[in-house]
């Protein structure tokens, strides 16, 4: 029962968070994950932005990842190691969005340096006092917000491919099902390669690499904690 009512609690939680965003109780701005040069970025955004959605769709496909395959990894582990494998799951996500995005704007910075004449330090001191004027994809890169449970619902991906990794896994219109182990890293070498190649099937405002942290952790703690074999936890 205990397992129930945490899945649910989160779940619910995720969802009450996002009416409250409708109903004009909106803490993206001050709750998303901001870069560090944006001069915008808090430590508690590390927490907060795993529980805040940007869309409908968003909180939707987080939250059925999260109860389809929680809901047998749940049943394999404690509960405060599945609440840990959550939380660790986001927080990996979040890191290696940031490092990430972190790279590609400080190369960016150089380049900048070097056609203006001017440190890296005074472009950075520019782009937090808002007097920056450079291209608006940069911008756009610099003030991005990274929100959303896709590190957890990653995190619970990646430890279900490791505890199950024979469980057939299907996708919409095909005929045919993937045994989940590859099915999981097939989806991480697409986020990898949608990150660094710019293709991406589902839209550019995706953060590819926290789906890449989630699962990686997820995956990473889930055979931390394996066992000879696979048993349900009473």
């Amino acid at each position: 029962m205990k397992r129930e009512w945490f899945l649910g609690g989160l779940i619910g939680l995720n969802v009450v968070i996002f009416l409250a965003q409708l109903s004009g109780w909106d803490w993206r701005d001050v709750g998303a994950l901001y870069t560090p040069q944006s001069g915008l970025l808090h430590g508690w955004q590390w927490l907060t932005h795993m529980f805040l959605h940007e869309d409908v769709l968003h909180l939707l496909m987080n939250m059925y990842a999260i109860y389809f395959f929680g809901s047998p990894v749940l049943a394999t582990m404690r509960v405060w190691q599945f609440g840990l494998l959550l939380l660790v799951g986001g927080l990996v996500g979040g890191a290696a969005y940031e490092l990430t995005l972190y790279w590609q704007i400080e190369q960016d910075i150089g380049q900048m340096a070097a056609q203006s004449g001017l440190a890296d330090a005074e472009i950075r001191s520019a782009i937090v006092s808002g007097s920056l004027n450079a291209p608006r994809a940069f911008l756009q890169m610099v003030y991005s917000q990274m929100l959303g449970a896709s590190g957890m619902a990653f995190a619970i991906l990646g430890a279900f491919a490791v505890r199950f990794p024979n469980a057939p896994l299907g996708i919409m219109f095909l005929p045919f099902s993937f045994k989940a182990q590859y099915f999981v890293l097939t989806l991480v070498i697409y986020e990898i390669f949608a990150q660094f190649s710019g293709i991406s099937l589902f839209g550019d405002n995706i953060a590819h690499m926290a789906h890449v942290g989630g699962a990686v952790a997820g995956a990473f703690l889930a055979w931390l904690w394996r066992k000879r074999h696979i048993r349900l936890v009473k």
